[in-house]
């Protein structure tokens, strides 16, 4: 049982799964998102998984991952002061190095 799995039955949280078009999401060359992270989308997409968490999806969701991203390369660019925010690592760029926000919570938590 994957630990997705543990997490629905626990919580008796349960939405139709389906297949999510990733070409939004996977943006920068020679990343690829994490296979759980994945299906936490396709299971809870678009939406908030028990009013808690929020993960960040492919072009039909409210906030994608890409439109995020890009939103905060935009910051760190108009203000390179704002990059120490995301110090020591960076946001992620290129070169497959850095950190990518993928979730945040109603409680203003940020997941990286």
């Amino acid at each position: 049982m994957e630990w997705i799995d543990r997490l629905e039955a626990a919580t008796r949280y349960g939405t139709p799964h389906r297949e999510l078009d990733r070409s939004g999401t996977e943006f920068v060359p020679g990343t690829s998102l994490p296979a759980d992270f994945k299906e936490l989308c396709r299971r809870v997409p678009g939406g908030a998984f028990g009013d808690y968490l929020v993960p960040l999806g492919a072009q039909d969701a409210v906030e994608t991952l890409a439109g995020n991203h890009a939103s905060l390369l935009s910051l760190v660019r108009a203000n390179p002061d704002n990059l120490a925010l995301f110090q020591p690592h960076g946001l992620l760029e290129g070169d497959g190095t850095g950190l990518l926000r993928w979730g945040h919570s109603y409680i203003e938590d940020e997941y990286y």
